[in-house]
């Protein structure tokens, strides 16, 4: 086809060359049915993109890291005559996945097509057709026509969350576990948090039934109280860090996100109240105490920003002056900051845990325990995030 366009583009200017040098009128007609041909192949080709009528699905705009939702795109020729050669071009996630589609439509024809998009990496994503590309017949004419110019068409949004992976809970330490059972005991007993109404259960202390509900209802009913849970897990993830670009980047922030979501859904199953921080100027970016709200923390880790502008360990130091509570802090990041390991260690003697977890890691070493408070494990692209933080958990 190429060739073919070269011999045609030679052609016309010789063509021409040809005729006002010899005046002969059968060379101006081949010129002139040369213009012509051009101009109609022109004419369908712009013709053809007015005309296709095209439509695109995902069965639902939201999904988890792993999953491989189906993408439907349909091409429909309603015309009387048939399409010439069509290339539509399909944004997915990754750049290494975008699709080529190759078609041609008879008239009153259509051609439908299934493609699986592969959730790799959190994040937000627009997938769909982006570019149509038209051919006539003989190859002459090359068009190009960028749907996302077009006021009328949207690409598909797809927002990917992190991967949850469930772990045991959270261990704590035995006078911790002590302190919070007999804490919880107590403030049920005393009732200062109430919650709701259940239904009499052997052993319930006579003080907790509700004897209004029991006149109304002629059911022993007892109050339900809720032990306030403290704040006790700090998670600082550092998207601040601008050593990535690329799939790497888009690893490493994957990678964190899921680390994340992964210690905070163990810290408050095992009851501890968290607080999720970043580097952006806000600091605190979410507090939970309980699973409750768990769709709000995948929300605000799927749609983060990486990277931002922020000091991940300013912002830490500022949290901790005000929280008392803090039993573990980890701090999410690619590199150990300088002075990291001084700058906390008032919070190691105090009796806090921090734990580093340094994401991307080329290099496999043992975990780095400069003190008893004080863990450092290496978290390389591609490796089992479970087991890894099962060991440290």
């Amino acid at each position: 086809m190429k060739a073919l366009r070269l011999v045609y583009i030679i052609l016309l200017p010789l063509l021409l060359l040809t005729g006002l040098l010899t005046g002969r009128r059968e060379i101006y007609v081949l010129l002139v049915a040369a213009l012509l041909f051009l101009l109609s192949a022109l004419g369908l080709n712009i013709w053809t993109f007015i005309s296709v009528r095209f439509s695109q699905r995902l069965p639902s705009t939201k999904a988890v890291k792993g999953e491989s939702p189906v993408m439907s795109i349909r091409i429909a020729n309603e015309m009387p005559f048939p399409f010439p050669m069509m290339t539509i071009h399909v944004e997915a996630v990754l750049p290494s996945e975008k699709r080529i589609l190759k078609l041609s439509l008879a008239p009153k024809s259509e051609a439908a097509f299934e493609i699986p998009v592969s959730c790799a990496y959190r994040g937000e994503y627009r997938v769909g057709m982006t570019v149509l590309e038209v051919n006539d017949v003989f190859g002459l004419l090359h068009m190009k026509f960028d749907l996302r110019h077009l006021p009328y068409y949207r690409m598909k949004e797809l927002r990917i969350y992190p991967r949850l992976i469930h772990l045991p809970y959270l261990p704590a330490y035995e006078r911790d576990s002590k302190y919070k059972s007999s804490r919880s005991v107590t403030m049920a007993e005393q009732g200062d948090t109430f919650s709701a109404l259940r239904a009499y259960r052997p052993g319930d202390a006579g003080k907790k039934i509700h004897w209004p509900a029991f006149a109304r209802r002629r059911e022993l009913l007892v109050r339900n109280y809720d032990a306030p849970t403290e704040t006790a897990v700090m998670l600082l993830l550092d998207n601040s860090y601008v050593g990535f670009a690329g799939e790497d980047l888009l690893r490493y922030a994957d990678m964190a996100c899921e680390c994340a979501v992964t210690i905070i859904n163990c810290s408050l199953r095992a009851g501890y109240g968290t607080v999720l921080m970043d580097a952006s100027p806000e600091g605190e970016l979410l507090r939970q105490s309980d699973l409750r709200n768990f769709q709000t923390l995948l929300e605000a880790l799927a749609v983060m920003p990486f990277p931002v502008k922020g000091d991940p360990l300013q912002n830490l130091r500022q949290a901790v002056r005000s929280e008392r509570q803090i039993k573990t802090i980890y701090y999410l990041t690619a590199h150990q900051p300088q002075g990291f390991t001084g700058r906390l260690m008032e919070q190691v003697y105090a009796g806090c845990q921090v734990k580093l977890l340094l994401l991307g890691s080329e290099k496999q070493e043992e975990p780095e325990n400069t003190h008893q408070g004080l863990l450092q494990l290496p978290l390389s692209f591609g490796d089992d995030i479970a087991s890894m933080l099962g060991g440290i958990l």
